[in-house]
């Protein structure tokens, strides 16, 4: 089953993430920070299938960590999730600015657990840079 390394800064919600993932089967590594976790994948790049990384965080955020991951890997497959803030300075929407940048999906918060494991399952099937 493939490996997802899940960036999210709520402790609740990521446990909560990384237990449904693992009951359906997949290998979760997971981070509090996009720096947190590009330290972690700068050595598991090669055994990491896809990323989930939330958009809003105090230790890098997720437009950081997007650029930097597709920077390590570029054909990494990413999902972005947020419920925060809703614009960029220029008045572009964050999910919509991940998207831009290389995501393959996005996520509004609150969002089921399937609704995760289903983006998941499109962005595995169909290839890195095809499930949006």
């Amino acid at each position: 089953m493939a490996t997802v390394l899940l960036i999210e800064d709520e402790a609740e919600l990521r446990e909560l993430l990384v237990l449904q993932l693992q009951r359906r089967g997949y290998r979760v590594v997971s981070a509090s920070g996009g720096h947190a976790a590009l330290k972690a994948a700068a050595p598991l790049v090669a055994s990491v299938d896809i990323v989930v990384t939330d958009i809003f965080m105090p230790e890098g955020d997720g437009i950081e960590t997007l650029l930097a991951l597709k920077r390590l890997a570029s054909d990494i497959p990413v999902i972005a999730i947020s419920g925060g803030g809703s614009y960029l300075a220029d008045g572009e929407r964050y999910l919509e600015a991940a998207n831009q940048l290389g995501a393959v999906a996005t996520l509004r918060k609150p969002f089921s657990p399937e609704a995760l494991v289903a983006a998941i399952s499109r962005a595995l099937e169909c290839g890195a840079g095809t499930a949006a």
